[in-house]
């Protein structure tokens, strides 16, 4: 079989293979932000036409970032690259909705399932929210079915961690924006400063 075509090549650039591997990275880390999930086999078949501009000025801002940290000296880190254009263009696209979102999600994916494939760790990455396994400093919200849970439990301690109902992230898929938090806290945030308080106390 003839060998896969070179994107930098195609493009007319000359490039080594790191930079090839970046390019490839960004076209990847685009698509699977920017496309919507769809069935595999739909009745009328989806139209993406208007993605495209979209996933044409994502790419076009990608490179530029990505060409300027190769300028400086500097290798692209292309998650970072890629979430400085998704809160750029958050404003304008409902696509990146929840650009500044860290998600972790608690009672919602079963634990024999690779949350990667998940419904909603796809949607939220379609939102443009970055998704996690584990509590971490950078998690924004935690998304639960219920209270009770042990992240659950640990996140509470946080109070800049915003502890919601599943719903809240279908109403945002379901409105392309980002829905206010409040009608979905599973723990109200007046709680959670004051068990923070309890904890400095002991």
């Amino acid at each position: 079989p003839a060998p896969a075509p070179d994107p930098a090549a195609a493009a007319g650039m000359e490039s080594d293979p790191t930079d090839r591997e970046v390019l490839l990275q960004l076209l990847r880390q685009c698509s699977r932000s920017a496309v919507p999930t769809r069935p595999l086999f739909q009745w009328p078949p989806p139209d993406y036409d208007n993605w495209l501009p979209v996933i044409g000025q994502a790419l076009a801002r990608l490179h530029t970032l990505c060409f300027q940290a190769h300028d400086a000296q500097h290798d692209p880190d292309v998650n970072r690259l890629l979430q400085v254009v998704k809160e750029e263009m958050a404003p304008t696209y409902p696509l990146f909705c929840l650009a500044q979102v860290c998600i972790l999600f608690s009672g919602v994916i079963p634990t024999d399932q690779n949350p990667e494939h998940h419904r909603c760790w796809l949607r939220a990455l379609h939102m443009g929210a970055r998704c996690v396994r584990e509590l971490g400093p950078e998690v924004t919200h935690v998304v639960a079915q219920r209270v009770g849970t042990e992240k659950v439990a640990r996140a509470s301690a946080l109070p800049l961690v915003q502890i919601v109902h599943v719903q809240w992230l279908d109403a945002c898929w379901n409105e392309q924006r980002r829905v206010p938090e409040d009608k979905f806290l599973l723990v109200p945030r007046h709680r959670q400063f004051h068990k923070q308080r309890e904890q400095q106390q002991q």
